[in-house]
């Protein structure tokens, strides 16, 4: 059985809901290449940061289905911005790795993201930009828990 939250923390969750989705939405409205959907961008960082990725396991760390999976390699594939190759411990396998013109684009929208990040942050008082530190650990937590 599921314990219920306090009127309190519901409260302040649906706050912190809401400003993060609206963080988010505007991180991911700053784009280099908008020609390339969020989803296989997505997918992109993730081959990038865990290369060589096979593809199940690429689809199960981004929740895709196989229908939407084939999508996303394909379109990949046909933009060059990743190989597809036997997987050198099971030649029946395949993995995938990034071409270097793909961690160009991962790498390029990334600092776009900083770089607006930290424009806007600049925007805060010293005293916000403070309470902004404190309150990381927390998120950082929070984003971790099961």
């Amino acid at each position: 059985m599921t314990k219920l939250a306090s009127p309190a923390s519901a409260e302040l969750a649906a706050s912190l809901r809401g400003a993060v989705m609206k963080l988010s939405r505007r991180l991911r409205s700053q784009r280099v290449d908008e020609s390339l959907g969020l989803s296989p961008l997505l997918a992109l960082a993730t081959i990038e940061l865990r290369e060589p990725l096979s593809p199940s396991a690429l689809a199960q760390l981004e929740n895709l289905r196989p229908s939407s999976l084939t999508r996303v390699i394909t379109t990949l594939e046909e933009r060059g911005f990743i190989d597809r190759q036997r997987n050198p411990d099971d030649g029946r396998q395949t993995v995938l790795t990034t071409t270097q013109a793909g961690r160009d684009i991962v790498h390029a929208e990334r600092e776009r993201r900083q770089e607006w990040l930290a424009h806007m942050i600049d925007g805060l008082t010293a005293e916000e930009r403070g309470q902004l530190q404190a309150v990381l650990p927390i998120l950082r937590r929070l984003g971790s828990a099961e």
